[in-house]
C-alpha cells in the first residue's frame, strides 16, 4: 500500500511500542508529500504509517527532533528524528478497502520505511464506518474535513465524561450528540439534569418533518420546584418533590447519618414512619389511631419521667403495628419532622431502677441528625424544592392497597422523573429535569438523594429489566461528591453503583463537570470514552493523565491550550486519540456568554468619571 510513496524516514530503534525515526536528509522543518492529498507530518499527535509487509503500521508522533551540531564539520549532519507511539495497523479488504485495528502489538522492523497516510487510511483510523449505528462527533482539528464517527453502542456502553472550563462548549457539546441520538432513534431515553436551565431551547424544534408528516422525538420539561403563580410556559411542569417518595436510600442520603450511632435510629425511624400521625404544631408525634394522645414521641431528649414511660408505650405500639400490618385508615404521610422524633426517642430512651429516662448521652450522639432536619424544616429554600408536609402526590399504596408505602411511592416517583421499565408508544424521548430553581448550596440535598432513590428502584427491577436510559448529569460536581458522616465516615453513596454497574442495568451515564478533581473518584474511573475541552487547573490534568495509558504526555499538554468549540477525546469508544472540532447544536441551547457591550452602550458616557471618596 506504501510503493508508491516518498518514504519519510527509517526506524533506528524499537522500544515497547515506541519506536525512533531518522528522518530522510531532505526533509527540513516539516515532513510531507503531494501524492493523493496526504496530510503533512509535521508536529506532535500527526499520524504516519510503517511498512509492516501485509500489514501497514500506524503510529502518532510524539516528538520531532531538528537539531544542529554546535561545531559543524565536514563529516557532521544535521540531526533529524522522530519519536512515535505505535497505535495499531491497517489491513486492505476486499474491493479496495481498508480495515484498522487498534491492537498495537504489532511492531515493526529496524530500517523499515515510513509514510504519510493517504486520505483512504486517514479516514480508516479516524472514523469508524463499520459501525451499524453510530453518531459522528465531529470532525478531525486538523483537516476539518474527515468526520469523527463513533459506534453507539461503544461510546456508551462505558459511560462518557465530557469535561471542560466554563464557555469551552460542553452544553452545545452534549446538545448536539443527544439531538443526533433522538434524531437517529425512535425509541430513546435520555434523562438530562439541567442545573442550569438551558437544554429546553434545544429541543425546541421536536424534530417534526415538514408539514408534520413524520413526528418527531417527544420532549418533556420538569422543573424541580414550587410552581410560581405567573407562570406563562405551560409546557414546563413544576414539580416539589415529597421527602418520602425519596426512599429509605434517598433519605439517608439526605441526612448523612453515622453509621455507629444514627443510622440504625435512621432506619427504626424509616421503618416506622408510616404508623404516626402529628399536627404539625409541636415537635411531637403518636401512634395513629390511637385515643391516648399522651403517647408521643419527641425529638428534644427532654429528662421527664413521665413523658419517657408514655414514649416507651407509644414506641412499643408502633413495633406491634409495623409487625402485624395492622391497617392504617390515615391518608397521607407524617410531615419531615416526623424522622426526628423516631429518631431521638429510639435512641435515647432507656429503662433504669426509677423508670422511664431519656439518656442525655445517647441523645447527644444523635442530636447533630436531630439538628439537620430542624434545619432544613426551617429552610424555606429546601421547602420551595422538597415537600415536608407528608401531602399526597406519588403517596402509594402496598400491594395489599391498605398501608401506604415508601417502596411503592418511591417507585411512582422514579418512574414520573426516570421513565418505567418500558418505553411504549407515547413515552417521552428526553426528560429535561430543570434544577435552576434549586440553590447551589442545597444541590446535595436535592439530585444526590433522587440518583439514590432511582439506584435503589433500578437495582430493584433486577439486570436487563429496564429500558435502555441515557442519564446526562450536567456540572456534576455539584452533587458527585462524597459528603462527611458525623463519625469521619463517608455517607452511602448508591450512584457510585450507578456508574460500576449501570451498563447491567441498560444505564450508562454521560457527566459532564469544570472540576473533575472534585468529582467521586470511583465514578470517574469507570467512564470509558473522554471527551475533554480546555483544562488548565493542575490536579484536574493529573485526573486525566491517571485515566488513560495509551496517551503521550504531550496530547495532555495540547489540553490546556484548545479554543472553544475543540475537544481531545480517547477512550474505549473511539478508535484512536485525537483533537476534534466540534459542530454547533441546531436549535442551539441557551448557552451564551453575556453581551457586555451591547448592553453597556443604553447610557451616554459622561465627560469625566465621577469620583466616590
Amino acid at each position: 500500500m506504501t510503493t508508491s510513496r516518498n518514504a519519510i524516514g527509517a526506524v533506528v530503534e524499537v522500544k515497547g511500542t515506541r519506536i525512533l525515526l531518522n528522518l530522510e536528509e531532505a526533509m527540513r522543518s516539516y515532513v510531507s508529500s503531494g501524492y493523493e492529498g496526504v496530510s503533512e507530518v509535521g508536529q506532535p499527535m500527526d499520524l504516519f504509517v510503517i511498512d509492516g509487509g501485509a500489514n501497514s503500521i500506524v503510529c502518532r508522533v510524539e516528538e520531532i527532533f531538528f537539531a544542529e551540531p554546535k561545531r559543524m564539520d565536514k563529516n557532521d549532519a544535521p540531526l533529524r528524528q522522530m519519536s512515535a507511539i505505535v497505535i495499531g495497523s491497517l489491513s486492505a479488504k476486499e474491493g479496495g478497502d481498508i480495515d484498522f485495528s487498534d491492537q498495537s502489538w504489532k511492531l515493526p522492523a529496524l530500517g523499515s520505511k515510513a509514510y504519510p497516510l493517504i486520505q483512504k487510511e486517514m479516514e480508516a483510523v479516524i472514523t469508524r464506518r463499520d459501525a451499524k449505528d453510530g453518531i459522528v462527533l465531529g470532525v478531525d482539528a486538523k483537516s476539518e474535513q474527515i468526520d469523527v464517527f463513533v459506534d453507539l453502542n461503544d461510546f456508551l456502553a462505558r459511560h462518557v465524561a465530557v469535561l471542560g472550563s466554563t464557555g469551552q462548549g460542553k452544553t452545545n457539546f452534549i446538545s448536539r450528540i443527544a439531538q443526533m441520538i433522538v434524531a437517529q432513534n425512535q425509541k430513546s431515553r435520555l434523562v438530562i439534569f439541567d442545573i442550569n436551565g438551558e437544554y429546553a431551547a434545544a429541543f425546541q424544534d421536536n424534530g417534526s418533518g415538514a408539514n408534520n408528516e413524520t413526528p418527531g422525538p417527544l420532549i418533556k420539561v420538569t422543573k424541580i420546584g414550587r410552581s410560581p403563580e405567573d407562570s406563562p410556559d405551560d409546557s414546563v411542569k413544576y414539580q416539589r418533590i415529597p421527602y418520602y417518595a425519596l426512599g429509605r436510600q434517598g433519605i439517608i442520603r439526605l441526612l448523612m447519618p453515622s453509621d455507629k450511632t444514627q443510622l440504625p435510629a435512621l432506619r427504626f425511624a424509616l421503618e416506622h414512619l408510616a404508623y404516626v400521625e402529628s399536627s404539625g404544631e409541636d415537635h411531637a408525634v403518636w401512634p395513629i389511631n390511637k385515643e391516648n394522645k399522651n403517647q408521643k414521641l419527641r425529638d428534644d431528649g427532654s429528662p421527664n419521667q413521665q413523658t419517657a414511660k408514655y414514649a416507651e408505650e407509644a414506641r412499643n405500639l408502633l413495633i406491634q403495628a409495623r409487625e402485624s400490618q395492622e391497617q392504617n385508615t390515615f391518608d397521607k404521610w407524617p410531615p419531615f419532622s416526623a424522622i426526628g422524633c423516631l429518631c431521638a426517642e429510639w435512641a435515647c430512651l432507656k429503662q433504669d431502677r426509677s423508670g422511664w429516662t431519656r439518656d442525655a448521652f445517647h441523645y447527644s450522639n444523635i442530636r447533630p441528625m436531630i439538628a439537620r432536619i430542624d434545619a432544613l424544616v426551617s429552610d424555606g429554600r429546601f421547602q420551595e424544592v422538597i415537600d415536608i408536609s407528608g401531602e399526597q402526590e406519588f403517596c402509594a399504596r402496598g400491594a395489599d392497597n391498605k398501608n401506604i408505602s415508601m417502596g411503592e411511592s418511591t417507585k411512582a416517583l422514579t418512574e414520573e422523573i426516570f421513565g418505567k421499565i418500558d418505553q411504549k408508544d407515547g413515552h417521552w424521548n428526553v426528560h429535561i429535569i430543570d434544577l435552576s430553581s434549586v440553590a447551589t448550596d442545597l444541590m446535595p440535598y436535592v439530585a444526590g438523594p433522587l440518583l439514590e432513590a432511582y439506584a435503589d428502584e433500578l437495582f430493584s427491577r433486577g439486570p436487563g429489566k429496564t429500558h435502555p436510559t441515557l442519564l446526562v448529569l450536567e456540572e456534576a460536581h455539584h452533587y458527585l461528591t462524597h459528603q462527611v458522616a458525623d463519625d469521619g465516615g463517608n455517607s452511602t453513596l448508591a450512584y457510585e453503583r450507578l456508574a460500576k454497574e449501570g451498563r447491567k442495568f441498560n444505564l450508562s451515564l454521560m457527566l459532564s463537570t469544570q472540576r473533575p478533581s472534585e468529582l467521586s473518584s470511583s465514578v470517574l474511573s469507570q467512564c470509558g470514552t473522554w471527551c475533554v475541552m480546555r483544562l488548565t487547573n493542575e490536579s484536574d490534568l493529573r485526573i486525566l493523565q491517571s485515566a488513560s495509558d495509551s496517551s503521550d504526555k504531550y496530547s495532555f499538554s495540547r489540553v490546556s491550550s484548545l479554543t472553544r468549540g475543540y475537544a481531545y477525546v480517547f477512550g474505549n469508544g473511539i478508535s484512536t486519540p485525537q483533537i476534534i472540532k466540534t459542530s454547533l447544536a441546531d436549535p442551539q441551547p441557551d448557552s451564551k456568554d453575556a453581551s457586555f457591550s451591547e448592553k453597556w452602550k443604553g447610557g451616554k458616557m459622561s465627560p469625566s468619571p465621577s469620583r466616590t471618596d
